[in-house]
């Protein structure tokens, strides 16, 4: 017995839905055409940093009276010279991006490895340690493939993420029903 929403509801309930259509059909996209979603996600993360780099410099330059200017305006540099960096060489960027991930899994992993030795008396303590060689393995794999692992990881992240977000969108509205 399903019970009339308000119109509220109802809108929140179709929107969610057609954004939730929308994202998965932009995570198929991304998966079919996985190197230019690639070359997507470099180009976004390069502008980004160019972005914070160019507003730092103007943050730093309000503050060039003050004892943190120079590491302001350092840090400010630092960020629109890699920004520039990968929007000028975008293979090198994918390749840096891709490898920045590597290090970051496998830290992650470590650091989830010794979380679950202290866990391990504990009950479930397995999952954490399932998870923590997961992360390394994946880490480990991705570096082992670079440099051609670059031209996918990326697309297939970003696929990844809005095929995951789509779906919890569109499971999302279909719950408001049950409320």
């Amino acid at each position: 017995m399903t019970e009339d929403l308000d119109p509220l509801t109802e809108t929140l309930q179709r929107d969610l839905h057609w954004v939730g259509v929308f994202m998965i059909a932009v995570g198929i996209l991304a998966f079919l055409f996985v190197g230019i979603a690639s070359f997507v996600v470099e180009f976004l993360v390069g502008a980004s940093f160019m972005m914070t780099g160019l507003a730092g410099i103007v943050a730093a330059l309000a503050l060039r009276h003050t004892r943190v200017f120079l590491a302001a305006l350092g840090l400010a540099i630092l960020s629109l010279g890699l920004g520039t960096f990968l929007l000028l060489n975008p293979t090198e960027g994918l390749i840096t991006l891709t490898l920045l991930i590597c290090i970051i899994l496998v830290i992650e992993g470590g650091f989830q490895f010794a979380l679950a030795l202290d866990l391990r008396p504990m009950r479930g303590w397995t999952f954490m340690m399932t998870s923590s060689l997961i992360s390394i393995s994946v880490g480990l794999l991705v570096l082992a493939g670079l440099p051609g692992s670059s031209r996918i990881i990326l697309g297939a992240m970003l696929g990844l993420s809005f095929l995951s977000t789509g779906i919890a969108f569109i499971t999302s509205a279909e719950n408001i029903r049950r409320l």
